[in-house]
């Protein structure tokens, strides 16, 4: 065969093949109106972002979804549109059956190919919680004459949404990486960051000087410069015991205190509430004023530790809330005085030499808030302070 015959049967075949009219597109039509399927808004609100909405139990509550008998469908092949080349389909599943609510084609919108490239008319999932209404689309000549209710695949989760192909996919994988890569960077630099503040912040408390082995650090009046003298507190009576120590009522130079005996085997607790009581600048209404420490032997040779303190009359707050009652303003009042004390804990104040940190309480409860006689409170027991 000679080239130019060859070329001449080429356009022959192409132009039979041009003239040849492709097969129309059809799908199964059932209840479907047609000024609805013309209107390219309206359908487009019937789509899989409006169609629950526009078939749920409020439009279609004349339906019986549980007693209602099965009628037979009479779905027919119809030819759609140039512009429609999709399908879909509304049914009820009911356990003895499916019944077809509407069928008919869909036009083709370019933000939901992928949600209907499958050639199987299935749904997962009712349009609602509240009724039995499903609803699918497909893609392929008359893909919804079968409708099928199918369990929804685990392996799905991991898979791309709207289906785009694999290098949309790796493109998408490649971004995930790098915002990973990018938020663990940050968080790097983040913990580098905050830990060499608290390097820097523990480096300069130790810089200044603490007078935790001042024998005598009084942060209020009454302080007696002759403390270590036994001789000078008189013991009266024991107001409380507790798991780390005694309280005692005492007088010192007539003054009414409180001393809080630790036993040898809590001195770790004695020397962190001593400390903490030492630092400088912790004078406030709402804490207790700090008057000094002593040390004595018992009779039994064993030493005890004293801290002298301000005596708050009252007790501990949860005693004085379950013998008594208040009203409103004293319950105010006792709140802000709590709160002021906690406050002048946490507040780091720096005062020409003098340096005060940040004191964490670790134990607040209403056993360590105590009552004075104005029915004020003042925070106590610094054992496990920082």
């Amino acid at each position: 065969m000679s080239p130019l015959r060859l070329v001449y049967c080429l356009v022959l075949f192409a132009g039979v093949r041009a003239s040849t009219p492709e097969r129309p597109f059809a799908c199964m039509s059932y209840m479907e109106d047609e000024k609805f399927i013309n209107d390219d808004d309206d359908f487009d609100e019937y789509s899989a972002n409006g169609a629950q909405a526009q078939y749920s139990a409020e439009n279609l509550n004349s339906l019986d979804m549980e007693d209602t008998p099965i009628e037979p469908a009479a779905p027919h092949r119809r030819v759609c549109q140039a512009d429609y080349t999709f399908c879909f389909a509304l049914w009820r599943q009911y356990p003895n059956g499916t019944r077809i609510e509407k069928q008919g084609c869909w036009k083709e919108s370019t933000e939901r190919n992928a949600t209907c490239s499958q050639s199987e008319c299935t749904s997962s999932a009712p349009t609602s919680r509240n009724n039995s209404l499903y609803y699918c689309c497909c893609s392929g000549d008359s893909c919804n004459r079968n409708v099928a209710v199918v369990e929804p695949a685990p392996l799905q989760l991991s898979k791309p949404i709207y289906g785009a192909d694999k290098n949309v996919a790796m493109h998408f994988s490649d971004a995930g990486i790098g915002v990973i890569l990018t938020v663990i960077v940050v968080l790097i630099l983040c913990l580098s960051v905050s830990g060499f503040a608290a390097y820097c912040y523990v480096h300069k408390i130790k810089d200044k000087a603490m007078p935790e082995e001042a024998p005598l650090a009084p942060s209020g009046p009454g302080y007696s410069s002759n403390l270590r003298n036994v001789d000078n507190i008189n013991l009266i009576c024991m107001l409380g015991n507790g798991k780390y120590g005694t309280v005692m009522k005492g007088l010192l130079h007539d003054q009414e205190v409180a001393v809080k005996i630790f036993p040898e085997s809590h001195y770790p607790y004695y020397i962190n509430e001593r400390n903490i009581y030492s630092l400088p600048m912790m004078d406030s209404p709402s804490l207790l004023t700090y008057f000094g420490y002593d040390e004595r032997h018992t009779m039994d040779g064993k030493i005890e530790y004293q801290l002298v303190l301000s005596l708050a009359p009252l007790g501990c707050l949860q005693d004085w809330l379950i013998a008594n009652t208040m009203n409103f303003e004293s319950f105010c009042g006792m709140a802000k005085s709590v709160t002021r004390g906690l406050s002048h804990l946490h507040t780091e104040i720096s005062r020409g030499d003098e340096y005060k940190p940040c004191v964490a309480h670790r134990d607040f409860n209403s056993r360590n808030v105590l009552v004075k006689a104005d029915r004020t409170c003042c925070i106590a027991a610094f054992g496990f302070a920082l």
